[in-house]
């Protein structure tokens, strides 16, 4: 392993400032680069592509057996086949990530979900785990989006986050998604 050039240090006062943590996706594993208050730089060793890592980390602990969840879903034109929306990609991105910060400032989500959703549902949807038998009114994770449902299960209770299609894991527009 090629070693790695000292950093030069950080001003004082962004030093006693920082304290910053960053997650990368790298190869399917989860990786953080991370400086704390008082820590000039971390330990850092050099992946593939230049990234600089500190420290590889696995989420503790057993995943949720079931999570409940509301969602906001913004169609486009052509991301439902036989529905005509009204709406572009371009714009039902910016409704979305408006709605996003909009429902992390403390909106109502229940309105802002009856008002905008292009698939309004009434209740919050529950997802069970993979490897579960869904109870009457429960949906298995394989029921929904994958990407909607590898957020689910990765989020806290009251998390608020957005998910943006792509033509693999999210097909039919973008969600915005509460975890109850």
């Amino acid at each position: 392993m090629k070693r790695l050039m000292p950093l030069p240090p950080l001003p004082a006062q962004v030093r006693t400032r920082l304290v910053h943590t960053v997650v990368i996706l790298f190869l399917g594993t989860a990786v953080i680069l991370s400086l704390g208050a008082g820590l000039t730089r971390p330990a850092a060793a050099q992946i593939p592509g230049g990234a600089i890592i500190d420290s590889l980390i696995t989420v503790p602990g057993a995943p949720p057996e079931r999570v409940t969840i509301d969602y906001i879903l913004l169609a486009f034109d052509g991301s439902i086949n036989g529905r005509q929306i009204g709406r572009t990609r371009l714009e039902a991105d910016s409704l979305a990530r408006v709605l996003l910060n909009v429902a992390r400032s403390g909106a109502d989500f229940d309105s802002l979900k009856k008002a905008d959703s292009d698939e309004p549902r009434l209740k919050p949807l529950t997802l069970v785990n993979k490897g579960l038998r869904p109870a009457a009114g429960e949906r298995t994770r394989k029921m929904v989006e994958i990407a909607v449902g590898d957020m689910a299960f990765g989020m806290s209770p009251g998390d608020i986050g957005l998910v943006v299609p792509n033509n693999t894991t999210c097909r039919y527009g973008y969600y915005v998604v509460r975890r109850n």
